[in-house]
């Protein structure tokens, strides 16, 4: 077997796995679903409440797993219970039995964040000497591709049946599992003792300032996405928008995410005087203007550009994390990483509920200035100091 042959396999599977497992064709509809269940609305936030908890808790023991144990082995357990997750639903009846359900693909998810990471930044590490590290890219990329798509799929399954929706999703939930076995384990250059990945870990964001600053500016923006996203449905009813076409729309904006991050690492990386992260920050400036605009087609476009910015900034962050520690402990701070993402998320996401509750949605828009200051001046700030850094090492 030539030599590079099990990396290239590794990034090849990573990317199938990746649209496979975001292929959640049953969030578009996850809403009327649960009423299918006879669910209130108070019920499905509580289901969403127990996945988000379990992600949060197992968020970083989960990340010490995968550098102790391996991340094959953390990779195939986790895409383990995610198909045994969607398999759940299919026979589910009751209220406990769904909130089994969202337990299992909570677990699930935490063991998978931040391992695949790992597994994809090392094996395309070990298959080219060349710096560029795009594969996390085409990762990302493919995942929002499977988001889109199954997006896609929802809007015209869910005229014949609901329940169909649901046999689909448990079938494409074991494909991950499934392709998990040919994956290659990067080789490790030594012992892994739990102790060293913890301390090296943390150690990681006490003497690393690049760790520290580009994990700050990546929940700062992630965290600006996350609540744009969920901020357009209300946008779009506030004006009006008919409902038919909200998966069309949300399908698109996770097409545009995966094709910005598929070609995230080709963004020039200085352009009209400004660096790649500058440039960044310009476009998430118009995004937000577009957004409290009173029209509903600049809001739509703002929402487009918001998807560019989310796939053009993710990949690129991600990689620049990675390569500021060491593979010994890469997954335990990739999930330091997530579990910072997730509890801000965690209290920021019912703040803005509340906002677009007591107000409206437009005024809610406005509140992601909180957001988008400190992700602008982050990009900013980090373009100036990779620039340094660049020119002191050079």
């Amino acid at each position: 077997m030539p030599p590079g042959q099990p990396w290239q396999r590794n990034l090849t599977l990573m990317n199938v796995i990746s649209f496979a497992r975001t292929f959640l064709i049953i969030m578009p509809v996850f809403v009327p679903l649960m009423e299918s269940y006879g669910l209130n609305m108070q019920q499905t936030m509580l289901l969403q409440s127990v996945f988000a908890g379990t992600t949060l808790i197992l968020e970083l023991p989960s990340g010490y797993v995968a550098d102790v144990f391996g991340r094959k082995n953390t990779l195939m357990v986790g895409y383990l219970l995610a198909g045994a997750g969607f398999s759940q639903i299919v026979w589910a009846e009751t209220f406990w039995s769904l909130v089994l359900f969202e337990f299992t693909l909570g677990c699930a998810m935490s063991l998978v964040s931040g391992s695949d990471t790992a597994l994809v930044f090392e094996s395309e590490k070990a298959l080219s000497s060349e710096q560029n590290y795009g594969a996390i890219g085409r990762m990302l990329s493919w995942m929002n591709f499977g988001e889109g798509t199954a997006a896609l799929c929802a809007f015209f399954l869910v005229a014949w049946d609901l329940r169909l929706i649901l046999w689909v999703q448990a079938i494409v939930g074991w494909v991950p599992f499934i392709l998990s076995f040919a994956l290659t384990e990067p080789a490790r250059s030594d012992q892994i003792e739990l102790k060293r990945t913890t301390h090296g870990a943390w150690r990681a964001f006490r003497l690393s300032p690049v760790t520290l600053l580009v994990t700050l500016v990546f929940v700062a923006c992630m965290s600006t996405t996350y609540l744009a996203t969920w901020l357009n449905q209300s946008l779009w009813q506030r004006h009006q928008l008919p409902l038919e076409t909200f998966g069309l729309i949300w399908g698109l904006f996770s097409m545009t995410v995966a094709i910005a991050s598929r070609y995230s690492d080709r963004l020039p990386t200085r352009l009209a005087g400004f660096g790649a992260f500058g440039l960044l920050s310009i476009v998430v400036t118009i995004a937000w203007v577009a957004l409290i605009s009173r029209s509903l087609a600049i809001i739509i476009a703002g929402g487009f550009l918001m998807a560019v910015f989310r796939g053009l900034v993710a990949p690129r962050l991600k990689v620049a994390i990675n390569q500021s520690i060491d593979n010994v402990y890469r997954a335990t701070v990739n999930s330091i990483v997530a579990s910072f993402f997730r509890i801000a998320t965690f209290f920021l996401g019912p703040l803005m509920g509340m906002a677009v509750d007591i107000y409206d949605a437009d005024v809610a828009a406005m509140f992601l200035v909180v957001l988008i200051v400190p992700a602008i001046l982050g990009l900013w700030y980090l373009d100036q100091y990779l620039e340094t850094s660049s020119a002191q090492n050079s």
